[in-house]
């Protein structure tokens, strides 16, 4: 999930283009999903909303994506003045800080990011200053990743990929059960 600002302006370009590219390129040849919170046509500069969409369907379509989501990568390029506050970003920071999954890069003259890399160096988490290391870092985390379906995508790789996890979704599966859903509260 490529979580950080969005630009409100059609004239500035959205960062999730450089950060597709760069997961796309020949060297990282990256195979998973990515989730875009940005509505498709506002993200490939067609400016036009799908019919269906809504604001409120907006938000629940990316809180739903980023608890499905492996790695939440927040990419912070806060300008203020440019129209990339971030205001929802923060937000999102402060809800996923203790999933496990956030990899946190900003540029080194970002502005008002001090307090989310204080959070980042108080659970002992990098903070990167360029994009690429940024996702160069979550890919290192992602290594093979793992297929799932239906319930199981609600657990994150980083517990799926453990033997008591696993040891326990066998015997959940022997007993004649199945895993609709989960939610990380805490790691």
């Amino acid at each position: 999930f490529l979580a950080g600002p969005s630009p409100r302006d059609k004239n500035v370009i959205d960062w999730r283009h450089e950060a597709v590219s760069y997961l796309s390129s020949a060297s990282i040849n990256y195979d998973g999903t990515i989730f875009i919170p940005v509505p498709e046509g506002r993200f490939h500069g067609t400016y036009h909303d799908s019919s269906t969409w809504t604001y409120d369907n907006q938000i629940s379509w990316e809180c739903e994506c980023r608890h499905v989501a492996d790695l939440i990568v927040f990419w912070i390029p806060r300008y203020i003045d440019e129209g990339m506050a971030g205001f929802t970003t923060n937000v999102e920071f402060g809800e996923d800080i203790h999933s496990g999954k956030i990899v946190y890069g900003r540029p080194e003259n970002a502005e008002k990011c001090r307090y989310l890399d204080t959070r980042m160096k108080e659970l002992k988490l990098p903070v990167f200053t360029s994009l690429a290391n940024t996702l160069h870092h979550a890919i290192s985390l992602l290594g093979a990743g793992a297929y799932r379906s239906n319930g199981e995508v609600y657990v994150p790789l980083f517990i799926w990929k453990t033997q008591q996890f696993q040891s326990w979704y066998s015997n959940l599966k022997l007993a004649g059960n199945c895993l609709e859903k989960a939610k990380v509260l805490a790691t």
